[in-house]
Protein backbone atom coordinates (compact mmCIF):
# COMPACT_ATOMS: atom_id res chain seq x y z
CA UNK A 1 0.00 0.00 0.00
CA UNK A 2 1.26 3.54 -0.83
CA UNK A 3 0.68 6.09 1.21
CA UNK A 4 0.59 9.83 -0.15
CA UNK A 5 1.73 12.30 2.76
CA UNK A 6 4.42 15.67 3.19
CA UNK A 7 7.54 14.98 3.37
CA UNK A 8 9.73 15.10 6.65
CA UNK A 9 13.16 15.67 7.39
CA UNK A 10 14.06 12.28 7.86
CA UNK A 11 13.28 11.85 3.93
CA UNK A 12 15.76 14.39 2.85
CA UNK A 13 18.17 12.18 1.76
CA UNK A 14 15.93 9.60 -0.15
CA UNK A 15 14.03 12.45 -1.52
CA UNK A 16 17.37 13.82 -3.13
CA UNK A 17 17.80 10.26 -4.51
CA UNK A 18 14.86 10.04 -5.78
CA UNK A 19 15.44 13.46 -7.47
CA UNK A 20 18.50 11.97 -8.96
CA UNK A 21 16.86 10.06 -10.91
CA UNK A 22 14.15 12.08 -12.13
CA UNK A 23 17.29 13.80 -13.66
CA UNK A 24 19.09 10.77 -14.56
CA UNK A 25 15.62 9.90 -16.52
CA UNK A 26 15.29 13.47 -18.52
CA UNK A 27 19.06 13.20 -19.14
CA UNK A 28 20.17 16.60 -17.03
CA UNK A 29 23.03 16.77 -14.29
CA UNK A 30 22.34 14.59 -11.07
CA UNK A 31 23.47 15.53 -7.51
CA UNK A 32 22.22 19.28 -7.85
CA UNK A 33 19.60 18.48 -5.36
CA UNK A 34 20.62 17.47 -2.24
CA UNK A 35 19.51 16.21 1.22
CA UNK A 36 20.32 19.83 2.27
CA UNK A 37 18.23 21.36 -0.80
CA UNK A 38 15.17 18.84 0.15
CA UNK A 39 15.28 20.22 3.73
CA UNK A 40 15.98 24.27 2.39
CA UNK A 41 13.44 24.36 -0.65
CA UNK A 42 10.63 21.54 -0.12
CA UNK A 43 10.66 20.34 3.06
CA UNK A 44 11.28 23.39 5.78
CA UNK A 45 7.91 25.24 7.23
CA UNK A 46 7.29 27.76 4.67
CA UNK A 47 9.63 26.17 1.60
CA UNK A 48 9.23 28.18 -1.42
CA UNK A 49 8.24 24.48 -3.20
CA UNK A 50 5.28 22.20 -2.32
CA UNK A 51 5.74 18.83 -1.86
CA UNK A 52 3.94 15.64 -1.32
CA UNK A 53 5.73 12.22 -1.57
CA UNK A 54 4.82 8.52 -1.67
CA UNK A 55 5.85 6.09 0.26
CA UNK A 56 5.30 1.88 0.10
CA UNK A 57 6.85 -0.63 2.26
CA UNK A 58 10.40 -0.59 0.78
CA UNK A 59 10.25 3.37 1.22
CA UNK A 60 9.89 6.67 -1.05
CA UNK A 61 8.31 5.81 -4.89
CA UNK A 62 8.20 9.04 -5.74
CA UNK A 63 7.33 12.83 -5.08
CA UNK A 64 5.42 15.69 -7.04
CA UNK A 65 6.88 19.42 -6.48
CA UNK A 66 4.64 22.43 -7.51
CA UNK A 67 4.30 25.94 -6.40
CA UNK A 68 1.09 28.29 -6.45
CA UNK A 69 0.92 30.68 -9.83
CA UNK A 70 -1.70 33.14 -10.73
CA UNK A 71 -3.54 33.06 -14.60
CA UNK A 72 -4.34 37.08 -15.35
CA UNK A 73 -6.80 35.39 -18.08
CA UNK A 74 -8.74 34.26 -15.71
CA UNK A 75 -8.00 35.64 -12.42
CA UNK A 76 -7.23 33.02 -10.91
CA UNK A 77 -4.79 30.99 -8.59
CA UNK A 78 -3.62 27.82 -9.79
CA UNK A 79 -0.47 25.38 -9.01
CA UNK A 80 2.12 24.99 -11.41
CA UNK A 81 3.28 21.35 -11.18
CA UNK A 82 7.55 21.59 -11.56
CA UNK A 83 8.25 18.12 -11.12
CA UNK A 84 6.49 14.80 -10.89
CA UNK A 85 8.69 11.57 -10.38
CA UNK A 86 7.85 7.54 -9.65
CA UNK A 87 10.59 4.99 -8.91
CA UNK A 88 10.94 2.98 -12.42
CA UNK A 89 9.86 -0.44 -10.03
CA UNK A 90 6.64 1.30 -9.25
CA UNK A 91 5.66 3.20 -12.29
CA UNK A 92 2.44 1.57 -13.89
CA UNK A 93 0.76 1.72 -10.38
CA UNK A 94 -1.14 4.33 -9.89
CA UNK A 95 1.14 6.86 -8.16
CA UNK A 96 1.57 8.89 -9.90
CA UNK A 97 -2.39 9.51 -10.44
CA UNK A 98 -2.56 9.39 -6.66
CA UNK A 99 0.11 12.24 -6.22
CA UNK A 100 -1.46 14.26 -8.49
CA UNK A 101 -4.84 13.75 -7.03
CA UNK A 102 -2.95 14.96 -4.11
CA UNK A 103 -2.34 17.97 -5.50
CA UNK A 104 -5.60 18.79 -7.14
CA UNK A 105 -6.76 18.65 -3.41
CA UNK A 106 -4.90 21.03 -1.91
CA UNK A 107 -5.06 23.60 -4.36
CA UNK A 108 -8.70 23.10 -4.22
CA UNK A 109 -8.43 23.62 -0.61
CA UNK A 110 -6.46 26.61 -1.00
CA UNK A 111 -9.10 28.57 -3.05
CA UNK A 112 -6.84 27.32 -6.33
CA UNK A 113 -8.90 26.83 -9.81
CA UNK A 114 -6.27 24.68 -12.19
CA UNK A 115 -2.83 23.21 -11.79
CA UNK A 116 -0.62 23.15 -15.09
CA UNK A 117 2.76 21.49 -15.76
CA UNK A 118 4.99 20.65 -18.81
CA UNK A 119 6.78 17.30 -20.48
CA UNK A 120 9.12 16.90 -22.85
CA UNK A 121 7.79 15.60 -26.11
CA UNK A 122 10.15 12.95 -26.24
CA UNK A 123 8.79 12.01 -22.84
CA UNK A 124 6.14 9.79 -24.59
CA UNK A 125 5.04 7.44 -21.84
CA UNK A 126 4.72 11.01 -19.44
CA UNK A 127 2.51 12.57 -22.09
CA UNK A 128 0.14 9.81 -22.62
CA UNK A 129 0.02 9.82 -18.83
CA UNK A 130 -0.64 13.87 -18.77
CA UNK A 131 -3.26 13.05 -21.60
CA UNK A 132 -5.43 10.94 -19.68
CA UNK A 133 -5.87 13.00 -17.07
CA UNK A 134 -5.70 16.79 -18.37
CA UNK A 135 -6.28 18.77 -21.56
CA UNK A 136 -2.96 19.37 -23.66
CA UNK A 137 -2.26 22.88 -24.74
CA UNK A 138 -1.62 22.73 -28.40
CA UNK A 139 -0.62 26.55 -28.82
CA UNK A 140 1.40 27.20 -26.01
CA UNK A 141 5.16 27.08 -26.16
CA UNK A 142 7.49 26.95 -23.39
CA UNK A 143 10.75 29.04 -23.34
CA UNK A 144 13.24 29.18 -20.62
CA UNK A 145 15.89 30.61 -19.78
CA UNK A 146 19.14 29.85 -17.28
CA UNK A 147 22.74 29.80 -16.80
CA UNK A 148 24.30 32.42 -18.98
CA UNK A 149 21.82 33.08 -21.02
CA UNK A 150 20.01 34.63 -17.84
CA UNK A 151 23.18 36.29 -16.90
CA UNK A 152 22.63 37.87 -21.05
CA UNK A 153 19.32 38.90 -19.76
CA UNK A 154 19.64 40.11 -16.55
CA UNK A 155 22.55 42.90 -18.13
Amino acid sequence: MTTIRLPRAEDAAALAALADGLSAHEGDPTGNFTAETALRDVIAPGAPVRCLVAEGAGGLEGFVFWHFAYETAYAARGAFVSDLFVSEARRGAGIGRALLSAVARAVKAEGGEFISLTAFRRNERACRFYRSLMEEEPGLTLFFVAEESLERLAR
